[in-house]
């Protein structure tokens, strides 16, 4: 098994939404290089009211985004990113359709992620616990870390910066 950071320009994406529904949107946007540099760290406007059990997780408010830029302003930073890095994304399904679900929202074409791997899905196999079904169980970020002794009490939970760095720590950790 190849470890991510052997991948060539991987950066790390997490984001916060509006819920898990397929109408969900990204409100907040956050790339990091593998030094920990950030490329993007945005919180964004949605086209719809943050609903109050979302804001109960992540703790970001319809007036922390009221004067956000746009997905419309924020999603070509992230297009011209991956057209040069590989993303990687604790859960990268979940993201990849957030990524979907902002682009209709806001009337835009989604261009294809070129260059994902799922991180989540790696640590699984590093991890090896084999569920009934063959799989490998899959582990939250926050209990990956815990497993691999990763520090995370400095990091605000839920919050897409905080996420990214958590999972830029386990990879360093587990290299």
């Amino acid at each position: 098994m190849n470890h991510p950071l052997n991948l060539p320009n991987l950066i790390i994406l997490d984001s916060e939404t509006t819920g898990l529904g397929p109408d969900a949107e990204i409100i907040e946007l956050t790339v990091i290089t593998t030094d920990g540099t950030p490329l993007i760290d945005t919180l964004i406007k949605p086209t719809q009211p943050i609903p109050q059990d979302a804001t109960d997780i992540h703790g970001i408010t319809n007036a922390d985004v009221q004067n956000a830029p746009s997905w419309a302003e924020i999603y070509p930073q992230l297009v011209g990113l991956q057209l040069n890095h590989t993303l990687g994304i604790y859960n990268a399904s979940f993201d990849i359709q957030m990524i979907q679900q902002s682009c209709h929202a806001n009337r835009l074409a989604f261009q294809p992620i070129q260059d994902s791997v799922c991180l989540m899905r790696w640590y699984a196999e590093l991890w090896g616990d084999v569920r009934s079904d063959g799989n490998y169980q899959w582990q939250s970020l926050v209990k990956a870390a815990d497993q691999q002794g990763v520090y995370f009490d400095d990091l605000t939970p839920h919050r897409a910066l905080s996420d990214c760095e958590l999972t830029r720590r386990l990879l360093l950790k587990t290299k």
